[in-house]
């Protein structure tokens, strides 16, 4: 299991893998053959897992809204549109889709529909800031990094097309 140095207890990697475990089980019960990515196509591609070979599905667990929040925070995604090199972020990634993890559900969404759709309702003219956000539609980074990430709110992902594939009970 790959840990980035920024996520000091582990938490973040151990939700994640256990989030593309869960939307595995999902895609298998809707008749898809699911494969993880390979760690290059997960670094350079912003994939996670393949559905029937060539659906690329890059899988977003529940977050919290601020690294000091206490619980998870279902009313808001992030969106990285640079990586913390500065790089082109998972938003301008190759996955052909996004699947972003709910209490009981996954929000199923085409990546650049996602990302036209995210690139309207940021702001882009105020410069990113290291204090984090707490409204939606604003550019962050994190001191000593050259991301740029901003959070909109989730339920601006169902004014898109988008899917809802249910979680199986007690997971």
């Amino acid at each position: 299991m790959y840990i980035n140095k920024y996520d000091w207890s582990g938490q973040c990697a151990e939700r994640g893998l256990r989030a593309e475990d869960i939307f595995k089980i999902c895609a298998e019960k809707r008749g898809y053959e699911t494969k993880d990515a390979t760690r290059s196509e997960n670094i350079h591609k912003h994939i996670d897992v393949w559905l029937n070979e060539n659906i690329g599905i890059d899988v977003k667990a529940r977050k919290k809204r601020t690294r000091k929040s206490k619980s998870i925070d279902d009313s808001v995604v992030w969106i990285e549109f640079k990586n913390v090199q500065g790089r082109r972020g998972w938003i301008d990634g190759d996955a052909h889709g996004i699947a972003f993890e709910q209490e009981d559900h996954f929000v199923v969404l085409n990546r650049n529909t996602l990302h036209q759709h995210a690139l309207s309702l940021v702001n882009f003219d105020v410069v990113p800031t290291d204090k984090s956000p707490v409204e939606p539609y604003i550019t962050y980074t994190r001191k000593g990094r050259k991301d740029v990430i901003a959070m909109i709110k989730t339920s601006d992902l169902y004014s898109i097309k988008h899917s809802i594939w249910l979680k199986p009970p007690v997971l």
